[in-house]
């Protein structure tokens, strides 16, 4: 249920949502994207760059990466690139790419 916005004498127009608590909450900027929508691509995109950068340090050290990790980080970035985002095909490429290259690493010490 929305309320009314204080001041303005009248209810929430469409850049309103209600929250679980009944508050109003303004939407992400964009056509029709829930607040946490945005918030949860960039904290995927975060994760991938971060393990990416990981990754090519270990590559720069002389561990050999499979090709297959690349693959699987190129295909999470278009993923995440993508409108409107599959998060829940684009969180599972991602925790792949992490176990992965987890794999890999523990495999060379």
């Amino acid at each position: 249920m929305l309320r009314w916005v204080r001041g303005t004498g009248r209810p929430p127009g469409p850049a309103w949502t209600a929250d679980g608590g009944g508050r109003p909450r303004r939407r992400a900027r964009g056509s029709g994207i829930e607040p946490g929508t945005a918030g949860k691509r960039a904290e995927l995109r975060g994760c991938l760059a971060s393990l990416w950068v990981k990754a090519q340090a270990y590559a720069a050290r002389g561990i050999a990466l499979a090709p297959a990790l690349g693959a699987v980080a190129d295909q999470a970035d278009r993923l995440l690139a993508s409108r409107p985002t599959p998060l829940e095909e684009a969180a599972r490429l991602v925790a792949d790419y992490e176990t992965r290259l987890a794999g890999m690493i523990k495999g060379m010490r």
